[in-house]
């Protein structure tokens, strides 16, 4: 962060993007600093904006973002909200904070982007060992080597939100190599780092992490192919990549059996066989979604803002789901959450900005933007995913920094 000041200098722009960068950096390695760091970028680009005018860029994206927190205000109960209310509201205040900051941000060209994304990158590796050491810490002391796994593993992350930052971090170092960028301009240093995310991301074991590593091989070989001038290279290369991640996986026991139960329906280990109901993950989502689709049907303007989880146990007790109502679980599907708490408006905004998010992203020919669109709309189909501090706060910010830089001539194929 300290290169990005001296590059920039101690000016407006400069702070900015120290600031940004600041941010993107400590985003996945450490989520309690990260309300501050918000504040001190919201701080920074306010000071920017009154010395400087700018004509604002993506009024829509931020348009449509703003209007479903907006939905949340007009869904908490009443003027005097239940404390679950105001609790989910200051969760989804990204919501409203990062489209305002949109209207404040500069216009980014390509080498402040990659600054940005370089430091994304950055806290995914700082994280790695971090986590693999209070893992082995941990091992030292119980002696069970499941620490070096799944939940245990991701520390202060669920799995599938650590899993997510390192596919990006992945899909960012490979896109760069393709452009001949390596990281401290070494190429072994970049592609051990490559390794080593794939190893992690297995490590984590994930399902959501598993997609996000096999859509991450797509879009990589996509540029490779359309780049190298040896299509052969770029084949073997992608070949190599996925290897690595079914090889890793494979070899790792928590792994492997995660992705076995996500093939055929086994009971979990942690289910206890007196609660009747549906108990395999696959299972439990149909039960959630199920639900949360009746929820819809019931309400469709929504049951208000931090009611769902109420609505939803309510439902389960009534098919008799007693497992899903002891662990109140959630929809685990953003559209279907966005549809029961907010109503089918809510549901539509998500498919309307992720739709308006593509579509940038093609025109300004951004692998990274691409990925980012795709693997959020991958766990929004799986997970809630914006109903906590790690994914809401990841998505709004990424979607601010990927529409405020400046388009670039070109295909798709040769960006990064």
């Amino acid at each position: 962060m300290a290169i990005t000041v001296w590059k920039y200098g101690y000016n407006p722009d400069g702070l900015c993007l120290l600031a940004l960068a600041t941010l993107a950096f400590f985003i996945p390695l450490w989520k309690p600093i990260v309300p501050v760091l918000i504040v001190f970028t919201s701080v920074i680009l306010i000071y920017r904006a009154a010395r400087e005018k700018r004509h604002p860029r993506g009024l829509l994206i931020a348009g449509v973002t703003a209007a479903i927190f907006i939905l949340h205000v007009i869904g908490l109960p009443s003027f005097h909200a239940t404390e679950l209310g105001w609790n989910e509201l200051g969760i989804k205040s990204s919501l409203l904070v990062f489209p305002f900051l949109t209207l404040l941000m500069p216009d980014l060209s390509l080498d402040q982007r990659d600054t940005i994304l370089k430091s994304f990158v950055a806290g995914c590796l700082a994280f790695i060992p971090i986590a693999i050491g209070a893992a082995l810490y941990r091992v030292s002391l119980n002696g069970d080597w499941t620490e070096l796994t799944y939940q245990q593993l991701g520390l202060i992350f669920h799995p599938t939100y650590a899993a997510t930052y390192q596919t990006l971090a992945l899909v960012i170092l490979m896109l760069h190599a393709n452009r001949g960028i390596y990281l401290l301009n070494s190429k072994w240093l970049h592609y051990i780092s490559v390794v080593l995310i794939v190893f992690f991301i297995s490590l984590l074991a994930s399902k959501a992490g598993f997609i996000a590593s096999v859509m991450a091989s797509l879009i990589i070989g996509w540029s490779f192919y359309f780049n190298l001038k040896s299509k052969t290279l770029a084949i073997a290369l992608v070949v190599g990549m996925t290897a690595l991640q079914i090889g890793s996986a494979l070899l790792i026991p928590v792994s492997s059996g995660r992705i076995e139960n996500a093939l055929i329906t086994e009971q979990r280990d942690d289910s206890p066989e007196t609660l009747p109901g549906a108990h395999a993950s696959s299972a439990l989502r149909m039960v959630t979604w199920r639900s949360s689709f009746e929820l819809m049907l019931d309400h469709p303007f929504g049951v208000g803002t931090g009611r769902v989880s109420e609505a939803l146990t309510d439902q389960y007790v009534q098919q008799g789901e007693v497992y899903a109502a002891s662990k109140k679980l959630n929809a685990h599907n953003q559209f279907l959450q966005f549809g029961a708490e907010l109503g089918w408006i809510g549901a539509i905004l998500l498919v309307v900005l992720l739709c308006i998010q593509l579509g940038e992203a093609i025109i300004k020919a951004d692998l990274n933007y691409l990925f980012f669109i795709l693997v959020c709309g991958m766990n929004f189909l799986f997970e809630s995913f914006l109903e906590v501090q790690a994914g809401v706060v990841f998505f709004c910010f990424f979607t601010m920094i990927f529409n405020c830089w400046t388009r670039r001539k070109g295909a798709i194929v040769s960006q990064g």
